[in-house]
């Protein structure tokens, strides 16, 4: 009896050190992260009458009746490009457990696109086509991603009024959530989804692992936006004063992301071409983005952004963001997109791979393009053990500056690989400084 006695209290107490030990760390996860498809049903324009008048489960049969080249240089996504792309991504992460999406569904100039196809060039009938081809794209990747949680935002061309002319309540919101919400809200992910969208494009989720991301519709802050279909013009400050509660809504300790379109900063690009720097929002609106934090003082985790079609990063105050290159090669760059190693206790990315389909050398030699691996962040920049970080990509800065071998490795990574660099000996400084340099005054400041 004693015996017995003995052996139930040491076991007890092998139970409690065992009870007492720190729960095993959540091994890291991968997560898929792509922008601006673009995709272009009217590649072929003599489709235009069938695919309107057909349900989008038959688009593909449409779309795929005869073979078509890649889309090209200057070209939007194709059917073929598309296909192709998330053919890749499968192979990449089969059953990518989230996929990030930062803007930028619909074609450039689909308006102009519709009107030289269609012989129906009502608003009506606009409206309901580019609400179709956003319903095809929702149906497309959850075929391809049936049990992934899909992370979205709204670029400047996902509108049916036009360019950087989304109206808060409108139809096209309302359809666009309608045909996104099963992707969106996968096992509950995101609740107020399909009203908070339809309401101005933005929504808060949760992400596995319980990082908070913000999605937010960041086209009403920029300089170009336009009221055409906002008459009252309320959109970038009603969004703006979301976003920050929204932020400041986070729990103590919480990690919180975000996801918007186009970036805060200078448009290094229009800034060359112009002589003076260009920014992305308007002045106001940047300052307040930049004052948001959460209740208890901390500062976003990570900014994930899309809209220039580029490989690239900036530094946001105390947050890291992340540009994701197009699947679009509309900017004379090649298709690419991002498999993230994400460190689930940390809420932070640990590494990504970088895949890329070489346009370049379809044209040049004639044969059918390839996807490939391009390169692995933390072996490509030998930054340690430090991931998508503040603290690597300050390093990273200064190496740049540093080391022209570098240098030329960023400029190449820029554009996926294409021919055509947008980064050269002369035009590296403008791109350099507005990684870091947000504002106008200090932008010109660095480019002295």
């Amino acid at each position: 009896m004693i015996g017995c006695l003995v052996r139930r209290i040491a076991l007890a107490a092998l139970l409690g050190c065992a009870a007492a030990q720190p729960a095993p760390a959540e091994p890291p996860v991968q997560w898929l992260f792509t922008s601006d498809i673009h995709f272009n049903p009217l590649d072929d324009p003599k489709l235009a009458a069938q695919l309107a008048n057909s349900p989008v489960g038959q688009w593909d049969a449409l779309l795929s009746a005869q073979s078509h080249p890649f889309a090209s240089y200057g070209s939007d996504t194709n059917f073929t490009l598309l296909q192709s792309a998330l053919a890749r991504m499968k192979q990449q992460l089969p059953d990518a457990p989230v996929v990030f999406i930062s803007g930028d569904f619909l074609p450039h100039h689909f308006r102009e696109q519709w009107n030289a196809a269609a012989s129906d060039i009502s608003d009506a009938a606009f409206a309901a086509f580019a609400d179709k081809t956003i319903a095809y794209l929702a149906y497309t990747f959850d075929r391809a991603f049936p049990h992934a949680q899909f992370v979205i935002t709204l670029g400047n061309n996902d509108s049916a009024c036009g360019d950087y002319l989304v109206a808060p309540n409108s139809p096209f919101l309302q359809h666009f959530a309608a045909a996104w919400e099963p992707l969106v809200n996968r096992n509950g992910a995101a609740p107020d989804f399909a009203h908070e969208f339809a309401n101005d494009g933005d929504y808060v989720a949760t992400l596995p692992g319980g990082t908070r991301v913000i999605a937010v519709n960041s086209n009403a802050w920029s300089a170009l936006a336009k009221n055409g279909c906002d008459p009252g013009g309320s959109a970038a400050n009603d969004v703006m004063t979301w976003f920050e509660h929204a932020v400041a809504q986070a729990p103590a300790g919480a990690h919180t992301w975000a996801i918007l379109h186009i970036p805060p900063g200078i448009d290094a690009y229009s800034s060359l071409r112009g002589g003076k720097p260009v920014s992305f929002y308007r002045p106001e609106l940047l300052t307040r983005m930049r004052s948001v934090h959460a209740a208890d003082g901390a500062p976003l985790g990570l900014i994930v952004a899309g809209h220039l079609h580029n490989d690239g990063y900036r530094i946001v105050d105390a947050t890291p963001l992340m540009l994701v290159p197009s699947i679009s090669p509309n900017h004379a760059n090649n298709p690419a997109f991002f498999v993230a190693t994400i460190n689930p206790a940390a809420s932070a990315i640990a590494d990504y791979r970088a895949y890329e389909l070489d346009l370049a050398a379809a044209g040049l030699h004639g044969t059918t393009a390839q996807w490939r691996y391009e390169y692995d962040f933390d072996d490509a920049y030998s930054l340690g053990s430090a991931g998508f970080s503040v603290a690597s990509l300050e390093t990273l800065q200064k190496e740049i500056a540093a080391d022209e071998t570098i240098r030329n490795a960023e400029a190449d990574r820029y554009v996926s690989g294409a021919l055509v660099q947008a980064i050269t000996d002369r035009t590296w400084r403008a791109y350099w400084c507005a990684n870091v340099f947000l504002e106008p005054n200090a932008y010109r400041a660095c480019m002295k």
